[in-house]
């Protein structure tokens, strides 16, 4: 792959991403595990850590918005801001997603972790993700199998004036006040907020591990909205529209992990195809 401008914003959210694995291996970074600490034995400190990373990701985003450094349009991946407001998926996906990662032990970036340590289970778990997610959104199966009755239910909020389902534009729709003072008005609010209910709890903050792991993973997923929507964005998407072979899913985003464990196993039957390679990838 010649090392231009795809080839450098795949390698650097490799490095991100190696740091950011790096990070999950030796914290024992858990969403599920978070939950379960909480539930069973009333021990907060990881779901604390993942607070502190929504904290800090949240927190870096608005100001680099703001500062006009980033811009998250609506159509990021997944278009996490758009006014299609699909309440009943959410919920439902929601659920599901928590029975599969009480059966799997644990969610896709905890699978990928023990799939690196040589986890049989989990690689069977990544295989079933791979096969599913890959069903869900490269083929027809999600639009004749859940959207044909799950369409109707979704709220368009364009059609009460609302911009998108972000908390500051609901705000902002709802009581009239001008986005640009509500974005840094709500984002600072829930910021501060998160940061309050983290670190108000002095165990938390003598956990060096749990402290660690929420600002790194907060700043690397920072770091994913930084380089697919910061200063290399235009040139990122310029090379993308006049390559000849278009790159896959280019556009602005940060980590997610279930759509790349199948976009890894279809690039897997066709590794010469490296226009396959995308961020999820890497």
């Amino acid at each position: 792959m010649e090392f231009d401008i795809h080839a450098k914003v795949l390698l650097s959210v490799f490095v991100v991403a190696l740091v950011m694995g790096a990070t999950m291996a030796k914290t024992n970074f858990c969403t599920m595990g978070a939950v379960s600490d909480l539930v069973n034995f009333g021990d907060g400190n990881r779901m604390r850590a993942w607070l502190l990373a929504g904290a800090v990701a949240a927190g870096g985003v608005l100001v680099l918005e703001l500062a006009g450094v980033v811009q998250l349009p609506e159509n990021t991946l997944p278009p996490y801001r758009t006014a299609q407001f699909a309440w009943l998926r959410y919920l439902l996906g929601g659920f599901l997603f928590g029975v599969g990662m009480t059966l799997g032990s644990g969610c896709g970036t905890r699978t990928l972790i023990r799939v690196g340590s040589g986890n049989a289970k989990s690689l069977v778990v990544a295989a079933a993700i791979a096969v599913v997610g890959y069903a869900f959104y490269a083929t027809e199966f999600f639009n004749v199998a859940v959207m044909s009755w799950l369409a109707p239910t979704i709220v368009d909020l364009g059609r009460f004036g609302i911009a998108g389902q972000n908390v500051d534009a609901v705000v902002a729709g709802a009581t009239g006040l001008d986005p640009k003072v509500a974005r840094p008005l709500v984002g600072g609010v829930v910021v501060l907020a998160l940061a309050w209910l983290v670190l108000r709890s002095g165990e938390f903050r003598a956990s060096r591990h749990n402290v660690a792991a929420g600002v790194v993973l907060g700043l690397a997923v920072l770091a994913g909205w930084f380089i697919t929507g910061g200063p290399f964005a235009e040139a990122w998407n310029e090379y993308a529209m006049f390559a000849d072979q278009r790159p896959s899913r280019v556009g602005v985003q940060s980590f997610t992990f279930i759509t790349p464990i199948a976009d890894a196993a279809r690039y897997l039957f066709e590794p010469t195809r490296t226009s396959q390679l995308n961020f999820g990838i890497m």
